[in-house]
């Protein structure tokens, strides 16, 4: 593992509120709403339901009984008590391999029907149930698909698949007259990005080792003018107007000193006079002029501007504010480095913070969400799942685990 110094003491500022990605949850998950008391309870994104009361009412050409024998499929496993090492264990010894967990005392496990019979057999086991295909579709998506394109358009999608058991499953998605475009490998989940007919949807879905799949989103840069309302403006203020301490040669903590951020946005316009003395590297291809958007230029300038512009805001901007003194809008740590990928290097979730470990980031910095048809996605899906995969391991082709701090705007 690389030998990252943290500083004690380090002022961050995003274009609004910042969140730090912890856990790293199924995209299957249902995120909403308060989690079910009774524990009979399976909770997934498409369906909340007791298997042993009711199963829920499935699409037609998306729900099956069981899988072809001899051939490895997904199913549910549901204990009638909290999960234990012995229970893994029994599983596995009974054939399944364990992939995952679902709210409530359900594991994500793949196996062959004859491997159902075993593990419906293992002391403590609630239900044994087929992962079905409706379960696998993001929200919506199936109307999505048939609302923006004919059957026979070529239809962006990220699929999921088992760790272990994705090379059956590209080959078969393939199989589909689909096109691999892309695919990231993670610890506990691989996502392909592929171009398939929509027509194909449902076909995708039945596939036995897929897992979840969804539209390929776009990123979209975020704004909003959070540091006003949550007091932020004025610690700001503050720490500019004390400046840097000047018995460390300006090489304090809190300038940024020895920290090098990365920096994924529109681009920099890496011309602008508050970047001087700023230590920018650019990813090869990425964006130096950012004269299209100017967001990352923004973002960018928050972070390392060394405020030689100062003077030139007019007095009383932003609202509240006072005169303006020398390097009051300097950025928040103008001592730091910074590395720049831009939207423009169409990288995966994956690639993104790859790279930046590779470069020796400490933190990345994010000002952007992804987007569909033009608006933001909310809610919790499979990009936000891989960074926080990459929280705790940025660099799976390193030895051991390459921490990330990860900020996104909120």
């Amino acid at each position: 593992m690389r030998s990252r110094r943290i500083p004690t003491r380090l002022f961050l500022s995003a274009a609004g509120l910042a969140v730090v990605l912890l856990a790293t949850p199924d995209p299957l998950f249902a995120q909403r709403g308060p989690v079910a008391p009774d524990p009979g309870t399976i909770r997934l994104k498409t369906a909340t339901f007791d298997p042993l009361v009711a199963m829920p009412s499935l699409p037609d050409g998306l729900s099956i009984s069981e899988y072809s024998p001899g051939v490895r499929g997904s199913y549910l496993v549901q204990f009638d008590s909290p999960i234990t090492a012995a229970h893994r264990s029994a599983l596995e010894n009974a054939g399944a391999a364990v992939k995952g967990y679902v709210p409530m005392m359900t594991l994500e496990v793949v196996m062959t029907p004859a491997s159902r019979g075993k593990v419906a057999g293992i002391d403590g086991v609630r239900w044994v149930g087929v992962v079905q295909p409706a379960f696998k579709l993001y929200p919506g998506l199936e109307r999505d698909v048939a609302d923006r394109f004919t059957p026979g358009d070529k239809v962006a999608l990220q699929v999921s698949l088992y760790p272990g058991e994705d090379e059956p499953g590209l080959s078969q998605v393939r199989g589909l007259g689909a096109r691999i475009l892309k695919v990231d490998r993670g610890r506990s989940f691989l996502v392909a990005q592929v171009e398939v007919p929509a027509a194909r949807l449902q076909a995708l879905a039945r596939i036995p080792t897929v897992r979840y799949i969804e539209l390929v989103y776009e990123p979209m840069a975020l704004n909003d003018r959070a540091r006003f309302h949550n007091g932020m403006a004025a610690i700001a203020n503050d720490t500019f107007s004390a400046g840097i301490d000047p018995s460390l040669d300006g090489k304090d903590e809190a300038s940024g000193f020895q920290v090098k951020y990365g920096h994924m946005d529109t681009g920099i316009y890496i011309a602008h006079p508050d970047f001087t003395t700023a230590d920018i590297t650019f990813e090869p291809g990425a964006d130096s002029s950012d004269l299209d958007n100017g967001h990352g230029t923004h973002t960018s300038g928050s972070l390392v501007g060394d405020g030689g512009q100062s003077s030139s805001v007019p007095e009383g901007a932003p609202p509240g504010g006072a005169a303006i003194g020398p390097n009051q809008w300097r950025g928040m740590t103008p001592q730091a480095a910074l590395h720049h990928i831009s939207f423009d290097n169409l990288y995966t979730d994956r690639q993104m913070f790859e790279r930046e470990s590779e470069e020796g980031v400490q933190i990345s910095s994010n000002s952007w969400g992804w987007s569909s048809g033009g608006s933001s996605i909310r809610d919790y899906n499979t990009n936000a799942a891989m960074w926080d995969e990459g929280v705790w391991d940025a660099d799976n082709d390193v030895a051991g685990l390459q921490s990330l701090i990860v900020f996104f705007s909120a």
